[in-house]
């Protein structure tokens, strides 16, 4: 008994452990990928301050490629918030079939019952008219 639980214990502290380097793993993740997304914006936008600095041009062609930088930014931010959502929802749907498994598990549980049958044919006999 004592080392049944003393094995229990063990179990679950590793199981906290690995459940910590898990969640350390995930942050670090995120912070280098929300990192390099704003590392990359940074070099973009220090970038497009260099050329403007360096030529100050107002001509069509360079207007024209100034703009397009500035729709590149837009679309990585939009792709990112897009990686997100995407993200956010696939794990809501896949909490709902999880719900959704556990409650027709639970209602075919009931239907199998005996206690069930029971009641449903004694209700069935108070519903027939007796004469």
């Amino acid at each position: 008994m004592l080392l049944q639980r003393q094995q229990l214990l063990e179990q679950r502290d590793a199981a906290e452990q690995q459940a910590q380097a898990y969640q350390l793993a995930y942050q670090q993740y995120r912070h280098h990928q929300l990192s390099s997304w704003r590392s990359r914006a940074g070099f973009r936008q220090q970038e497009s301050l260099q050329q403007q600095e360096t030529r100050q041009c107002r001509c069509s062609p360079c207007g024209r490629e100034q703009l397009s930088e500035a729709f590149i930014d837009i679309r990585d931010r939009f792709k990112h918030t897009q990686l997100e959502v995407h993200g956010g929802v696939n794990a809501m749907l896949q909490r709902i079939d999880t719900a959704a498994a556990s409650l027709s598990d639970t209602f075919e549980e009931a239907q199998r019952l005996p206690w069930k049958q029971l009641l449903d044919d004694k209700l069935s006999d108070l519903q027939q008219p007796t004469f």
